[in-house]
């Protein structure tokens, strides 16, 4: 290889000296770009390498396809044999496809599977036919066959001339970012109308800190390495680069390291126009492998042009660092343009330099800004896993710091844009409005990931255990001023980013030091206007554990991610329940207005979410089934799940426990299932109350009223009151009737003498009669599948998106990360008492503060053993008496087979349901196992001792015959949620009549079954369609009929609305 690269830039220099560049066909091979890049270099010519890192599955479909013929000339992997050997690439692409699903085989051969032998192209004046050709096989064996062909004879063979194929360039933008660029050009427009505040360059110098260095473990931080100022001593910018580097190097001796030790270094000029000059001094101080970087233009302070800030690494092993150093040009990503590193890896963090928008076949610049900024990710996003595969690893990359450079300031928001939608609101950002980028660029991205493995594996550790992550987001006043803390850690270390609004009071950051100073911070920055700068030489950091110990200055860093407005969109939907995603759906149907949607839980669905205990059982968030009443939630449903077997359809097998025995439900249908005497007491009762109608009566004054008038004192003593007072955690004389609807049965006197007389049982009353449920994840597992039918950057769910405040007069909403949006209508499914505090109106929160609701506890059993023949099919199953604190209990494990871990899975006995009883086995064991939900109310009618919930449950399960003493208990759940069930009280209609419509009248429709309270439209397809319909309401006018009509919906399946329709 050497004696033919000698040769060819022999060759190159005294025979062919027009030769301006050479190609080179590596796709993966380091090695061979490398040694070309190196020939290149030295004879000032430039590298092609427009294969390196393309998808080998479209790259040999394009040479089939251009007129390439090639025969495999040898085979070395799995898959191939002798018989491979002479066939055309086209003969053997099939094969390589199925070889590289099966065994991730090299489509092209790079990893040795074959080599070929090119006997014909468009380029070829005549082709080779080989006369005569040996197989010879140097290994044979089961694993992988090692042959080849000696071709003993060959010749060439003329040939018409061939036309040129059309050139196939590939895509600019893989499909992700061409997505991201066409919604950031969507968002411009409004991005730009608004304000962000006057940038002035000549008051925004940088301030005179001081070089200072800091090290933490095998990591060093060397900032504000800048020359020593002397008014009297004029140097050249070559010398003061010169000078910045010896005392960089004088730093880093103070800690046994060297130049070669940085793994990345941000340069700051005080003029763009100094680029070229800078960067020829900067390149004869590294090798090969330079560190990472990123090269921004600021305002320094007078007499300063060069300003370096490093990081340095000491590795035990200088084979533990690897570097991404490309200088060809390719479709892949930018060729350097200065001597530095695109990506540095070392302790399993990896440096990505400043990424601005190059096209990669060209070095020219990409023009649009949402082109830049979606270029720059793809750039960085690449050089990632380039990094990764080039290691011989299969990492992923996670992002942990991200900083985005941008030159012009009336870009911040729309540099802001690609940060949500690469779904990355949960990484530490800085936006730094600068001077001036490299070639004019308006946006430059550098970041800081981890590959997401142990920093301390060794080379005998092949686990890959998930590292340790922790991501915090705090916002803090001080005053006037407003700080942001972000943190994230990842594995050993954090990046921490410290954003300042308003004068800035030292010690609040220093408290905020002391509070941290214990945790393993890797890097902290703090984001502040130079204005701040002499409070923050007063700050005593010295006892933190972060890289920086003196801050670095930077330039007009006041654009924090709290300064300004940092959306508008027609629709803000708070809240990724039933309700948001349903108005949410239909906002993506009609597609004539801009929306995001936020929620401050990871996962979408709300109260309809479930969870998943450590030992791999599923709770759902109280007893949810899918019924429906209407056309388009089933439409829905059905695209976000379409599969027959993403579902299990069944039929209710529901009991209420009363006096030791099951009885169907409903109840007040099925007294025949009592004992005697509690017969004769429901059977007087409701002749007593069928006798009574008879008489012209006022409406009945309360629930209570309505029990005993329509089922008789026995039914209401046994069953009716108890039950529903177990449940509101309220006595129902406090309730109103007029929600009933269809939720309870009304008794028809005939129907019960008749199943009495005749010892039968009528089960099947009711819309919930049969039902489905998710065979996976479930229920929370519909709406993540619905969610996931929606645009990823319309949708902001996590901590930071929280919803703090609401200004109803300016329509501004703040979330907890400081991001402001401005929305036209606000549809909020929060508890609308939350959203009243949230808006701060004292007349909204007096008013209420008067709404009922209970809270629920959910308690999750996870028992070994088959499912108990008394337990049998039951779904879900109804306790009105006092001998067992919940009202309901769901055998959850009927619902779906992988609502429980699967058999073979061995899990340790917690305890035995009578724990009295000894475990007398500690080792885990293997399945089968079932599971039991049960929920539990709350209130201050009816406290709950939280310490004791659990036993208590356990020992009302026994009570009940649900468990028996030693059944073994292997895993528990235990959550509570506030708002558990909105209570429709006498005074909840009035209410309600005086609060929703004074929140319509400022843009806010609070929907949802706490945001409009009523319960009568609460199950998950009312809530769905409570959504859909705000959105008709706001975008066209249309009625709500769920919301305002509720006995009309339920008494009919509503057919008006469909997914393929658009129309309001």
């Amino acid at each position: 290889m050497i004696y033919t690269i000698a040769v060819a830039e022999l060759i190159v220099q005294e025979h062919h000296p027009e030769i301006q560049g050479v190609s080179v066909g590596a796709i993966l091979s380091n090695y061979q770009r490398v040694r070309v890049e190196h020939v290149c270099r030295r004879l000032g010519l430039t590298a092609l390498a427009y294969l390196w890192q393309r998808d080998q599955g479209e790259l040999l479909s394009e040479m089939i396809q251009a007129g390439l013929t090639a025969v495999l000339i040898k085979v070395a992997g799995i898959g191939l044999t002798v018989k491979h050997l002479g066939k055309t690439l086209q003969e053997m692409e099939p094969t390589f496809t199925r070889l590289n699903t099966l065994y991730g085989s090299h489509i092209c051969g790079e990893g040795g599977e074959y080599e070929s032998l090119t006997i014909d192209s468009p380029m070829f004046k005549s082709r080779i036919c080989l006369k005569e050709v040996e197989t010879v096989i140097h290994s044979d064996n089961d694993f992988a066959t090692v042959a080849y062909l000696r071709v003993r004879n060959a010749e060439l063979v003329a040939k018409d001339p061939t036309p040129s194929p059309e050139l196939i360039v590939p895509p600019l933008l893989d499909e992700q970012f061409s997505e991201i660029s066409e919604r950031l050009a969507s968002l411009l427009p409004s991005a730009h109308s608004l304000p962000v505040g006057n940038f002035e360059p000549e008051k925004q110098r940088c301030g005179a800190f001081a070089t200072s260095s800091r090290k933490v473990q095998d990591w060093v931080a060397v900032c504000n390495v800048q020359r020593n100022v002397d008014p009297n001593l004029e140097i050249t910018i070559e010398e003061e680069v010169t000078e910045c580097f010896q005392s960089l190097t004088s730093e880093l001796k103070k800690y046994g390291l060297e130049i070669h030790h940085c793994a990345n270094i941000n340069i700051f000029l005080s003029s763009i126009d100094l680029f070229a000059k800078v960067n020829t001094v900067y390149g004869t101080f590294f090798g090969t492998s330079p560190p990472a970087r990123a090269c921004v233009a600021v305002f320094l302070p007078e007499g300063i042009r060069v300003r370096l800030d490093a990081i340095a690494y000491a590795e035990p092993r200088t084979r533990d660092r690897h570097a991404l150093h490309v200088q060809g040009l390719s479709y892949w990503a930018p060729a350097n343009i200065g001597p530095y590193s695109q990506g540095i890896l070392a302790q399993e963090r990896v440096f990505v330099s400043g990424q601005i928008a190059l096209l990669p076949n060209s070095l020219t610049l990409a023009k649009s800004l949402s082109l830049q900024a979606a270029l720059a990710s793809q750039h960085a996003d690449r050089i990632v896993k380039a990094l990764a595969a080039n290691t011989g690893s299969n990492w992923q990359g996670i992002p942990h710091l991200n900083i985005y450079w941008f030159s012009d300031v009336n870009d911040l928001l729309a540099t802001k844009g690609i940060q949500s939608l690469l779904k990355e609101d949960d990484v530490p950002s800085l936006f730094v409005a600068v001077a001036a980028l490299p070639k004019e660029a308006r946006i430059e991205k550098q970041t800081l990931y981890h590959t997401g493995r142990s920093e301390y594996q060794n080379d005998e550790d092949t686990s890959e255990e998930a590292i340790h992550r922790e991501n915090c987001t705090e916002l803090k006043r001080s005053g006037d001023a407003l700080l942001q803390f972000h943190k994230r850690i990842l594995g050993t270390y954090g990046v921490s980013v410290i954003c300042a609004k308003g004068e800035l009071d030292p010690d609040v950051v220093s408290s905020y030091a002391a509070s941290h100073q214990q945790e393993p911070v890797f890097s902290t920055r703090l984001f502040f206007s130079p204005s701040l700068a002499s409070s923050l030489k007063r700050l005593e950091v010295t006892n933190m554990l972060v890289i920086y110990r003196v801050f670095l200055s930077l330039p007009r860093a006041s654009f924090s991610v709290m300064a300004n407005l940092d959306l508008e969109v027609d629709v803000l939907i708070i809240g990724a329940g039933p309700t948001g995603l349903g108005a949410a759906k239909r906002l993506k149907q009609l597609n004539i207005a801009s929306w995001l949607l936020v929620d401050s839980n990871a996962i979408p669905g709300g109260l309809a979410s479930t969870h998943i205990t450590p030992e791999g059982f599923l709770f759902d968030v109280g007893g949810h089934v899918i019924f429906s009443h209407y056309q388009y939630f089933d439409d829905c449903l059905d695209e976000a799940l379409p599969n027959e077997e993403d579902w299990f359809t069944h039929r209710r097998v529901s009991y209420v426990r009363c006096k030791n025995r099951w009885v169907e439900y409903p109840f007040q249908n099925n007294i025949a299932r009592l004992p005697k005497e509690e017969q004769v007491a429901c059977m007087n009762g409701l002749i007593d109350a069928a006798m009574e109608s008879r008489r012209v009566q006022p409406p009945p004054q309360n629930f209570d009223e309505w029990i005993v008038r329509t089922m008789g004192q026995g039914i209401a003593d046994l069953f009716m009151r108890p039950y529903n007072e177990k449940v509101w955690a309220v006595k129902t004389t406090r309730m109103q009737y007029k929600w009933l609807g269809e939720r309870v049965a009304v008794p028809d006197l005939k129907v019960v003498t008749e199943n009495l007389i005749r010892q039968k049982a009528e089960e099947n009353w009711g819309p919930n009669a049969h039902f489905r449920f998710p065979s996976r994840d479930g229920t929370g597992g519909i709406w993540t599948a619905v969610a996931n039918t929606l645009p990823r950057e319309n949708i902001s769910l996590g901590e930071q998106a929280a919803v703090i405040s609401v200004n109803a007069d300016t329509k501004v909403a703040t979330l907890k990360s400081g991001q402001t949006i401005r929305y036209r209508h606000l549809i909020s499914t929060m508890p609308v008492d939350l959203l009243a505090a949230a808006i701060g109106d004292q007349l909204l929160l007096a008013d209420t503060k008067q709404l009922v609701y209970s809270t629920t506890h959910v308690i999750g059993i996870g028992i070994r053993g088959s499912r108990p023949q008394h337990i049998g099919d039951k779904c879900w199953l109804y306790f009105p008496e006092p001998n067992a604190p919940f009202y309901r209990a769901t055998i959850f494990s009927n619902y779906s087979p992988h609502n429980q871990p699967a058999d073979h899975i061995k899990l340790p006995t917690l305890f035995k349901a009578d724990r009295s009883r000894p475990v007398p086995d500690l080792e885990p064991k293997a399945g089968p196992y079932w599971s039991i939900m049960l929920e539990v109310s709350e209130s201050k009618e009816k406290p709950v001792d939280a310490g004791s919930i659990l036993k208590d449950v356990i020992q009302g399960c026994i009570n009940t015959s649900l468990l028996l003493p030693d059944d073994e208990i292997v895993s528990t759940y235990h959550r509570v949620f506030g708002h558990g069930y909105p209570t429709p009280t006498l005074e909840r209609d009035a209410i309600l009549a005086n609060v929703l419509p004074k929140l319509q009248e400022k843009g806010i429709y609070s929907r949802g079954r706490f945001g409009s309270w009523k319960y009568e439209v609460g199950n998950q397809d009312h809530c769905f369609q409570l959504g859909v319909e705000a959105i008709d309401a706001i975008l066209g006018g249309a009625d709500e009929l769920t919301l305002n009509s509720p006995d009309s919906v339920n008494g009919r399946f509503n057919i008006e609305r469909r997914l393929v329709d658009s129309k309001l």
